[in-house]
């Protein structure tokens, strides 16, 4: 299953696979997913489609296993792929806690942008760095 939902105190993300594309030998920037990312909070939803290379999930799967690591040092990770159209950052808050802020537009021109923020316990760095490792592994077997 190329889908993957994280869970970040009301907010909850699906991430899925909707397709794949790979040019040439397939090394960097010649491969890339196709993602949907639905939104819920609360009694708000939506969704947005994105391009992603697989390197940077997996390199955003490290970087969360290091925030963790370092806990309870303060540290930020931010997720921004080179398409753009979907920014995350996270961070350990001042009591110990997981927040951060995401935001997710439509286009390139970020006509319309749906911002948000979230705040959970730290615990749930190495569940998502676990997905999210996961999703690239399901995708593209050799991976990671």
């Amino acid at each position: 299953m190329n889908k993957i939902q994280i869970q970040l105190g009301e907010l909850k993300l699906d991430f899925e696979v909707i397709g794949r594309t790979t040019h040439g030998g397939g090394g960097p920037y010649e491969d890339w997913l196709q993602i949907n990312a639905k939104v819920d909070i609360c009694s708000f939803s939506g969704s947005s489609s994105f391009d992603v290379m697989p390197y940077e999930l997996t390199t955003l799967s490290e970087d969360l296993r290091k925030l963790y690591s370092q806990f309870p040092n303060r540290g930020t990770v931010n997720f921004k792929p080179i398409e753009g159209l979907i920014e995350m950052e996270f961070r350990i808050g001042t009591r110990g806690q997981l927040e951060g802020t995401f935001a997710m537009r439509d286009d390139f021109m970020k006509t319309v942008e749906l911002i948000g923020s979230f705040e959970t316990d730290q615990n749930a760095l190495l569940t998502i760095a676990e997905d999210v490792q996961r999703l690239v592994k399901e995708v593209i077997p050799a991976a990671g």
